[in-house]
């Protein structure tokens, strides 16, 4: 008698652990946020210089910059994406000048050859 008091006193322990641990909420998973910057969505826009001058190349759109890039050389930058309104100027030359669209997380090469 005593053996089937603590076999029945031990399974109501067991049934009564399970239902209570079944009740318990679960607890739920953290997850990290990722972010992207904003550096890496903008247009790489590589200048190329092939003629034997200095270029100033002027860019407004939804920024406006210049950059000057010496003879028989590159410029890297990053510009937001969009439509520009360009002008490429050397001295005693003409001014080239027209529009250029720059989409995100693309790479362009912009090449110039004013003699």
């Amino acid at each position: 008698m005593k053996k089937i008091l603590q076999l029945t006193t031990m399974i109501s322990v067991a049934v009564t652990t399970m239902f209570m641990s079944s009740c318990d909420t679960p607890t739920p998973k953290r997850t990290t946020p990722t972010y992207t910057t904003t550096y890496q969505q903008k247009p790489r826009v590589t200048i190329q210089n092939n003629s034997y001058r200095n270029i100033v190349v002027g860019v407004e759109g939804p920024e406006k910059r210049f950059v000057s890039v010496p003879a028989r050389t590159s410029r890297t930058v990053y510009l937001r994406s969009g439509v520009y309104k360009y002008a490429a100027a050397a001295r005693n030359t003409r001014t080239i000048s027209g529009y250029k669209a720059f989409s995100a997380n693309r790479s362009y090469t912009w090449k110039f050859g004013v003699n």
